[in-house]
C-alpha cells in the first residue's frame, strides 16, 4: 500500500513539473512574439503622433519617415467639424497620411450650464462629412459613396475601405467607427503608384497597431496597448 502511495505521489509530481514546463514555454513564446512584433513596428513605423491625437487618446504610428506638417494638407474643414485634422508627409517619396477624428462625448446633463460640451451643429454623420471633404478635394470619378466601401479587418480593428486614383497618386481611405464606439477616425493614405509595394506593409502595421481610449493611454505610456493586438488580452507576459 505504501509503495502504491509513493508511486502515485511521484506520478503527480511528474505531471506538475510537465504542466509547469508547458506553462513556462507558453509564457516565454508569448513574450518573444510580442518582442518580435514590437521590433517589426519599430522597423516600419514612426513613434505615435503627439499633440491633439494624444489628448484625445488616439494612438497612431505613421509609416517610417512621415512627419507631421504644420497645417492640414487637404481642404481645411469648417471649424468644429472634426476634433482633430492632421497631415503627415514623407517628402522624399511624396507620400502622405491625413487623419480626421471625432470623439463622441456624452450629452451634458444640464445644457444651460455646460453649453461648451454640446456637439457643434455643423457636424453631420462622420463618414458623410469625411467623404464630402474628400470628394471636394480629389474629385474622384466616380464620386465616393459609403455604400461602395468594403469592410476590412486589420488584427482587431475593423475598417471600411476604398481605393481610387487622383492627381497621379493612389489614394486609400480607411474609416474606423464601430457601432457604440465613441471614436471615429479616418485614415487617408496618398502615395505615388511606384511606392505601392513599399508602403503596403507599413500601412497594414499602422492600421493594426492603431488603438484608442485606455489602450491608447497605455500605449502612449509604453505600458502595453499595441502589443495586445498580437499577443491577445494583456499582451506580453512576465516570467
Amino acid at each position: 500500500m505504501r509503495r502504491l502511495q509513493t508511486m502515485l505521489v511521484s506520478a503527480a509530481l511528474l505531471v506538475a513539473v510537465g504542466c509547469g514546463t508547458k506553462s513556462y514555454e507558453f509564457r516565454l513564446n508569448t513574450t518573444l512574439d510580442a518582442m518580435r512584433y514590437r521590433k517589426r513596428l519599430d522597423d516600419k513605423l514612426e513613434p505615435a503622433v503627439k499633440g491633439k491625437l494624444e489628448e484625445l487618446l488616439i494612438y497612431v504610428r505613421p509609416p517610417k519617415k512621415m512627419q507631421q506638417t504644420k497645417e492640414f494638407m487637404l481642404t481645411a474643414p469648417p471649424p468644429g467639424m472634426f476634433d482633430a485634422d492632421v497631415s503627415l508627409l514623407d517628402a522624399s517619396k511624396q507620400s502622405t497620411l491625413h487623419l480626421l477624428a471625432r470623439v463622441k462625448r456624452p450629452k451634458a446633463p444640464n445644457a444651460k450650464t455646460k453649453k461648451a460640451e454640446e456637439v457643434p451643429t455643423i457636424r453631420g454623420d462622420f463618414n458623410k462629412d469625411v467623404l464630402t471633404l474628400l470628394n471636394g478635394f480629389y474629385n474622384p470619378p466616380p464620386e465616393l459613396s459609403i455604400e461602395k466601401f468594403k469592410e476590412e479587418t486589420q488584427k482587431s480593428n475593423k475598417f471600411r475601405k476604398s481605393i481610387f486614383s487622383a492627381n497621379d497618386k493612389n489614394v486609400q481611405v480607411y474609416l474606423y467607427g464601430p457601432k457604440g464606439d465613441p471614436y471615429e477616425v479616418a485614415f487617408i493614405f496618398e502615395f505615388p503608384g511606384s511606392e505601392q509595394a513599399a508602403i503596403a506593409t507599413p500601412i497594414g502595421l499602422c492600421l493594426e497597431s492603431f488603438t484608442t481610449g485606455q489602450k491608447a493611454r497605455r500605449a502612449f505610456a509604453g505600458t502595453g496597448g499595441e502589443e495586445e493586438t498580437e499577443g491577445g488580452p494583456g499582451g506580453a507576459v512576465a516570467f
